[in-house]
């Protein structure tokens, strides 16, 4: 039940959707002005097109994202945005009434994603008066800020991974303690995945996760889910790997994910985008921290130009430094331990974020 003063509008009553201005990056010149694309900041600039705190709106790529300034930026072209010149409403609550308004689901561009701004508007909802737009940002805001800490402290635990396996070993692309180096087809096997053939959907069923480059995710130590898998027919034909593997991107759309890698944990089969490593002369965590810490040493291997590819022999012979098993086992063991913080943290912050898209309906339903 709602109360006082709440009544039912559509949203283009109560504000209204700027287009943003393109600013090509060789036009920009470095400034106090964030530049905004349709997914949050892309660079600075030394003008305002916005003034003030402002909403931005993704209206292509990555249409119906929803962003906040607290200062005045550029939103580019791709992007509509909403400031105080063009709502009456209180701004900070507005970005969360948008963020859940489904705007991502208002998509009619067949080819391109885009938002058109009239069905935008249609979009209907009920607004509270100012005093209470105010107290349910106020609530939402602090909510907020416990999910960002959460997120901030993940993000600090992995970065202290890496600083241990530097601490212990250096880093690999210059290897300064003089440890022994060795090509990766010398420390294990290296299995290139495929694609069994899709005009027989008989390959494809439930019997093995089939990972792509998308399950690799650098901030998770393990392959996420698979979205897709093979059938026992499909097995026959697919390139499979154990638990104890590291699967790495070598063909890639965008060359900064080539190199990206995590462990199987499980039996999985792959695709032709993944090289598998399976170690037998190195611990594994130790050569999943060498690989993520040294990147760039698969980067280096790309001839893919503005995409990026690393052939399976161009990967196999990358050379990973080799120091004494002990300590290799000695940090094993300390990434473990700050692998459990990072599990804890992951699972906190799921809870904050359920506390969130629970208070967040409430709030937008004048339940709160």
């Amino acid at each position: 039940m709602t109360g006082a003063g709440w009544r039912e509008v559509q949203l283009g009553e109560i504000c209204e959707f700027k287009y943003g201005k393109s600013l090509p990056a060789a036009e920009r010149e470095p400034g106090p002005a964030p530049v905004y694309g349709s997914n949050g900041p892309v660079g600075t600039h030394n003008r305002f097109l916005a003034h003030g705190p402002t909403i931005v709106i993704g209206r292509k790529g990555s249409f119906g994202e929803v962003s906040y300034s607290t200062e005045g930026c550029w939103p580019i072209d791709t992007t509509y945005y909403v400031d105080s010149s063009a709502t009456s409403v209180d701004l900070r609550w507005l970005y969360y009434r948008l963020g859940d308004l489904g705007l991502k689901e208002l998509n009619r561009a067949a080819a391109v994603p885009g938002l058109n701004r009239d069905d935008a508007y249609a979009k209907r909802l009920l607004l509270p008066p100012p005093e209470e737009q105010r107290r349910i940002a106020e609530v939402l805001d602090q909510v907020s800020k416990m999910r960002a800490r959460r997120q901030q402290s993940t993000s600090l635990l992995d970065e202290l991974a890496r600083s241990v396996f530097l601490d212990m070993f250096g880093d690999p692309l210059s290897n300064p303690a003089g440890w022994k180096m060795r090509a990766i087809s010398d420390l294990g096997t290296v299995v290139t995945g495929n694609t069994p053939p899709r005009k027989d959907i008989a390959n494809y069923g439930d019997d093995i996760e089939w990972i792509k480059s998308d399950n690799i995710n650098p901030a998770k130590m393990h392959v996420t889910k698979a979205s897709e898998g093979l059938s026992s027919k499909g097995i026959k034909l697919a390139r499979v790997t154990g638990p104890e593997s590291i699967l790495v991107t070598c063909i890639a759309g965008s060359p900064n994910s080539i190199g990206n890698s995590a462990l199987t944990g499980r039996r999985v089969a792959f695709n032709q985008q993944i090289n598998a490593f399976s170690p037998k002369e190195v611990d594994l965590l130790y050569a999943l921290m060498h690989l993520r810490t040294g990147k760039r040493l698969i980067q280096g291997k790309s001839t893919g130009g503005m995409k990026g590819l690393v052939s399976k022999s161009s990967f196999s012979s990358i050379q990973l430094m080799v120091p004494p098993l002990s300590l290799q086992r000695e940090f094993a063991h300390k990434l473990l331990l700050l692998e459990r913080h990072r599990i804890a943290q992951e699972d906190h912050r799921v809870k904050v974020d359920e506390l969130f898209a629970s208070l967040q309906a409430k709030a937008f339903r004048g339940e709160l």
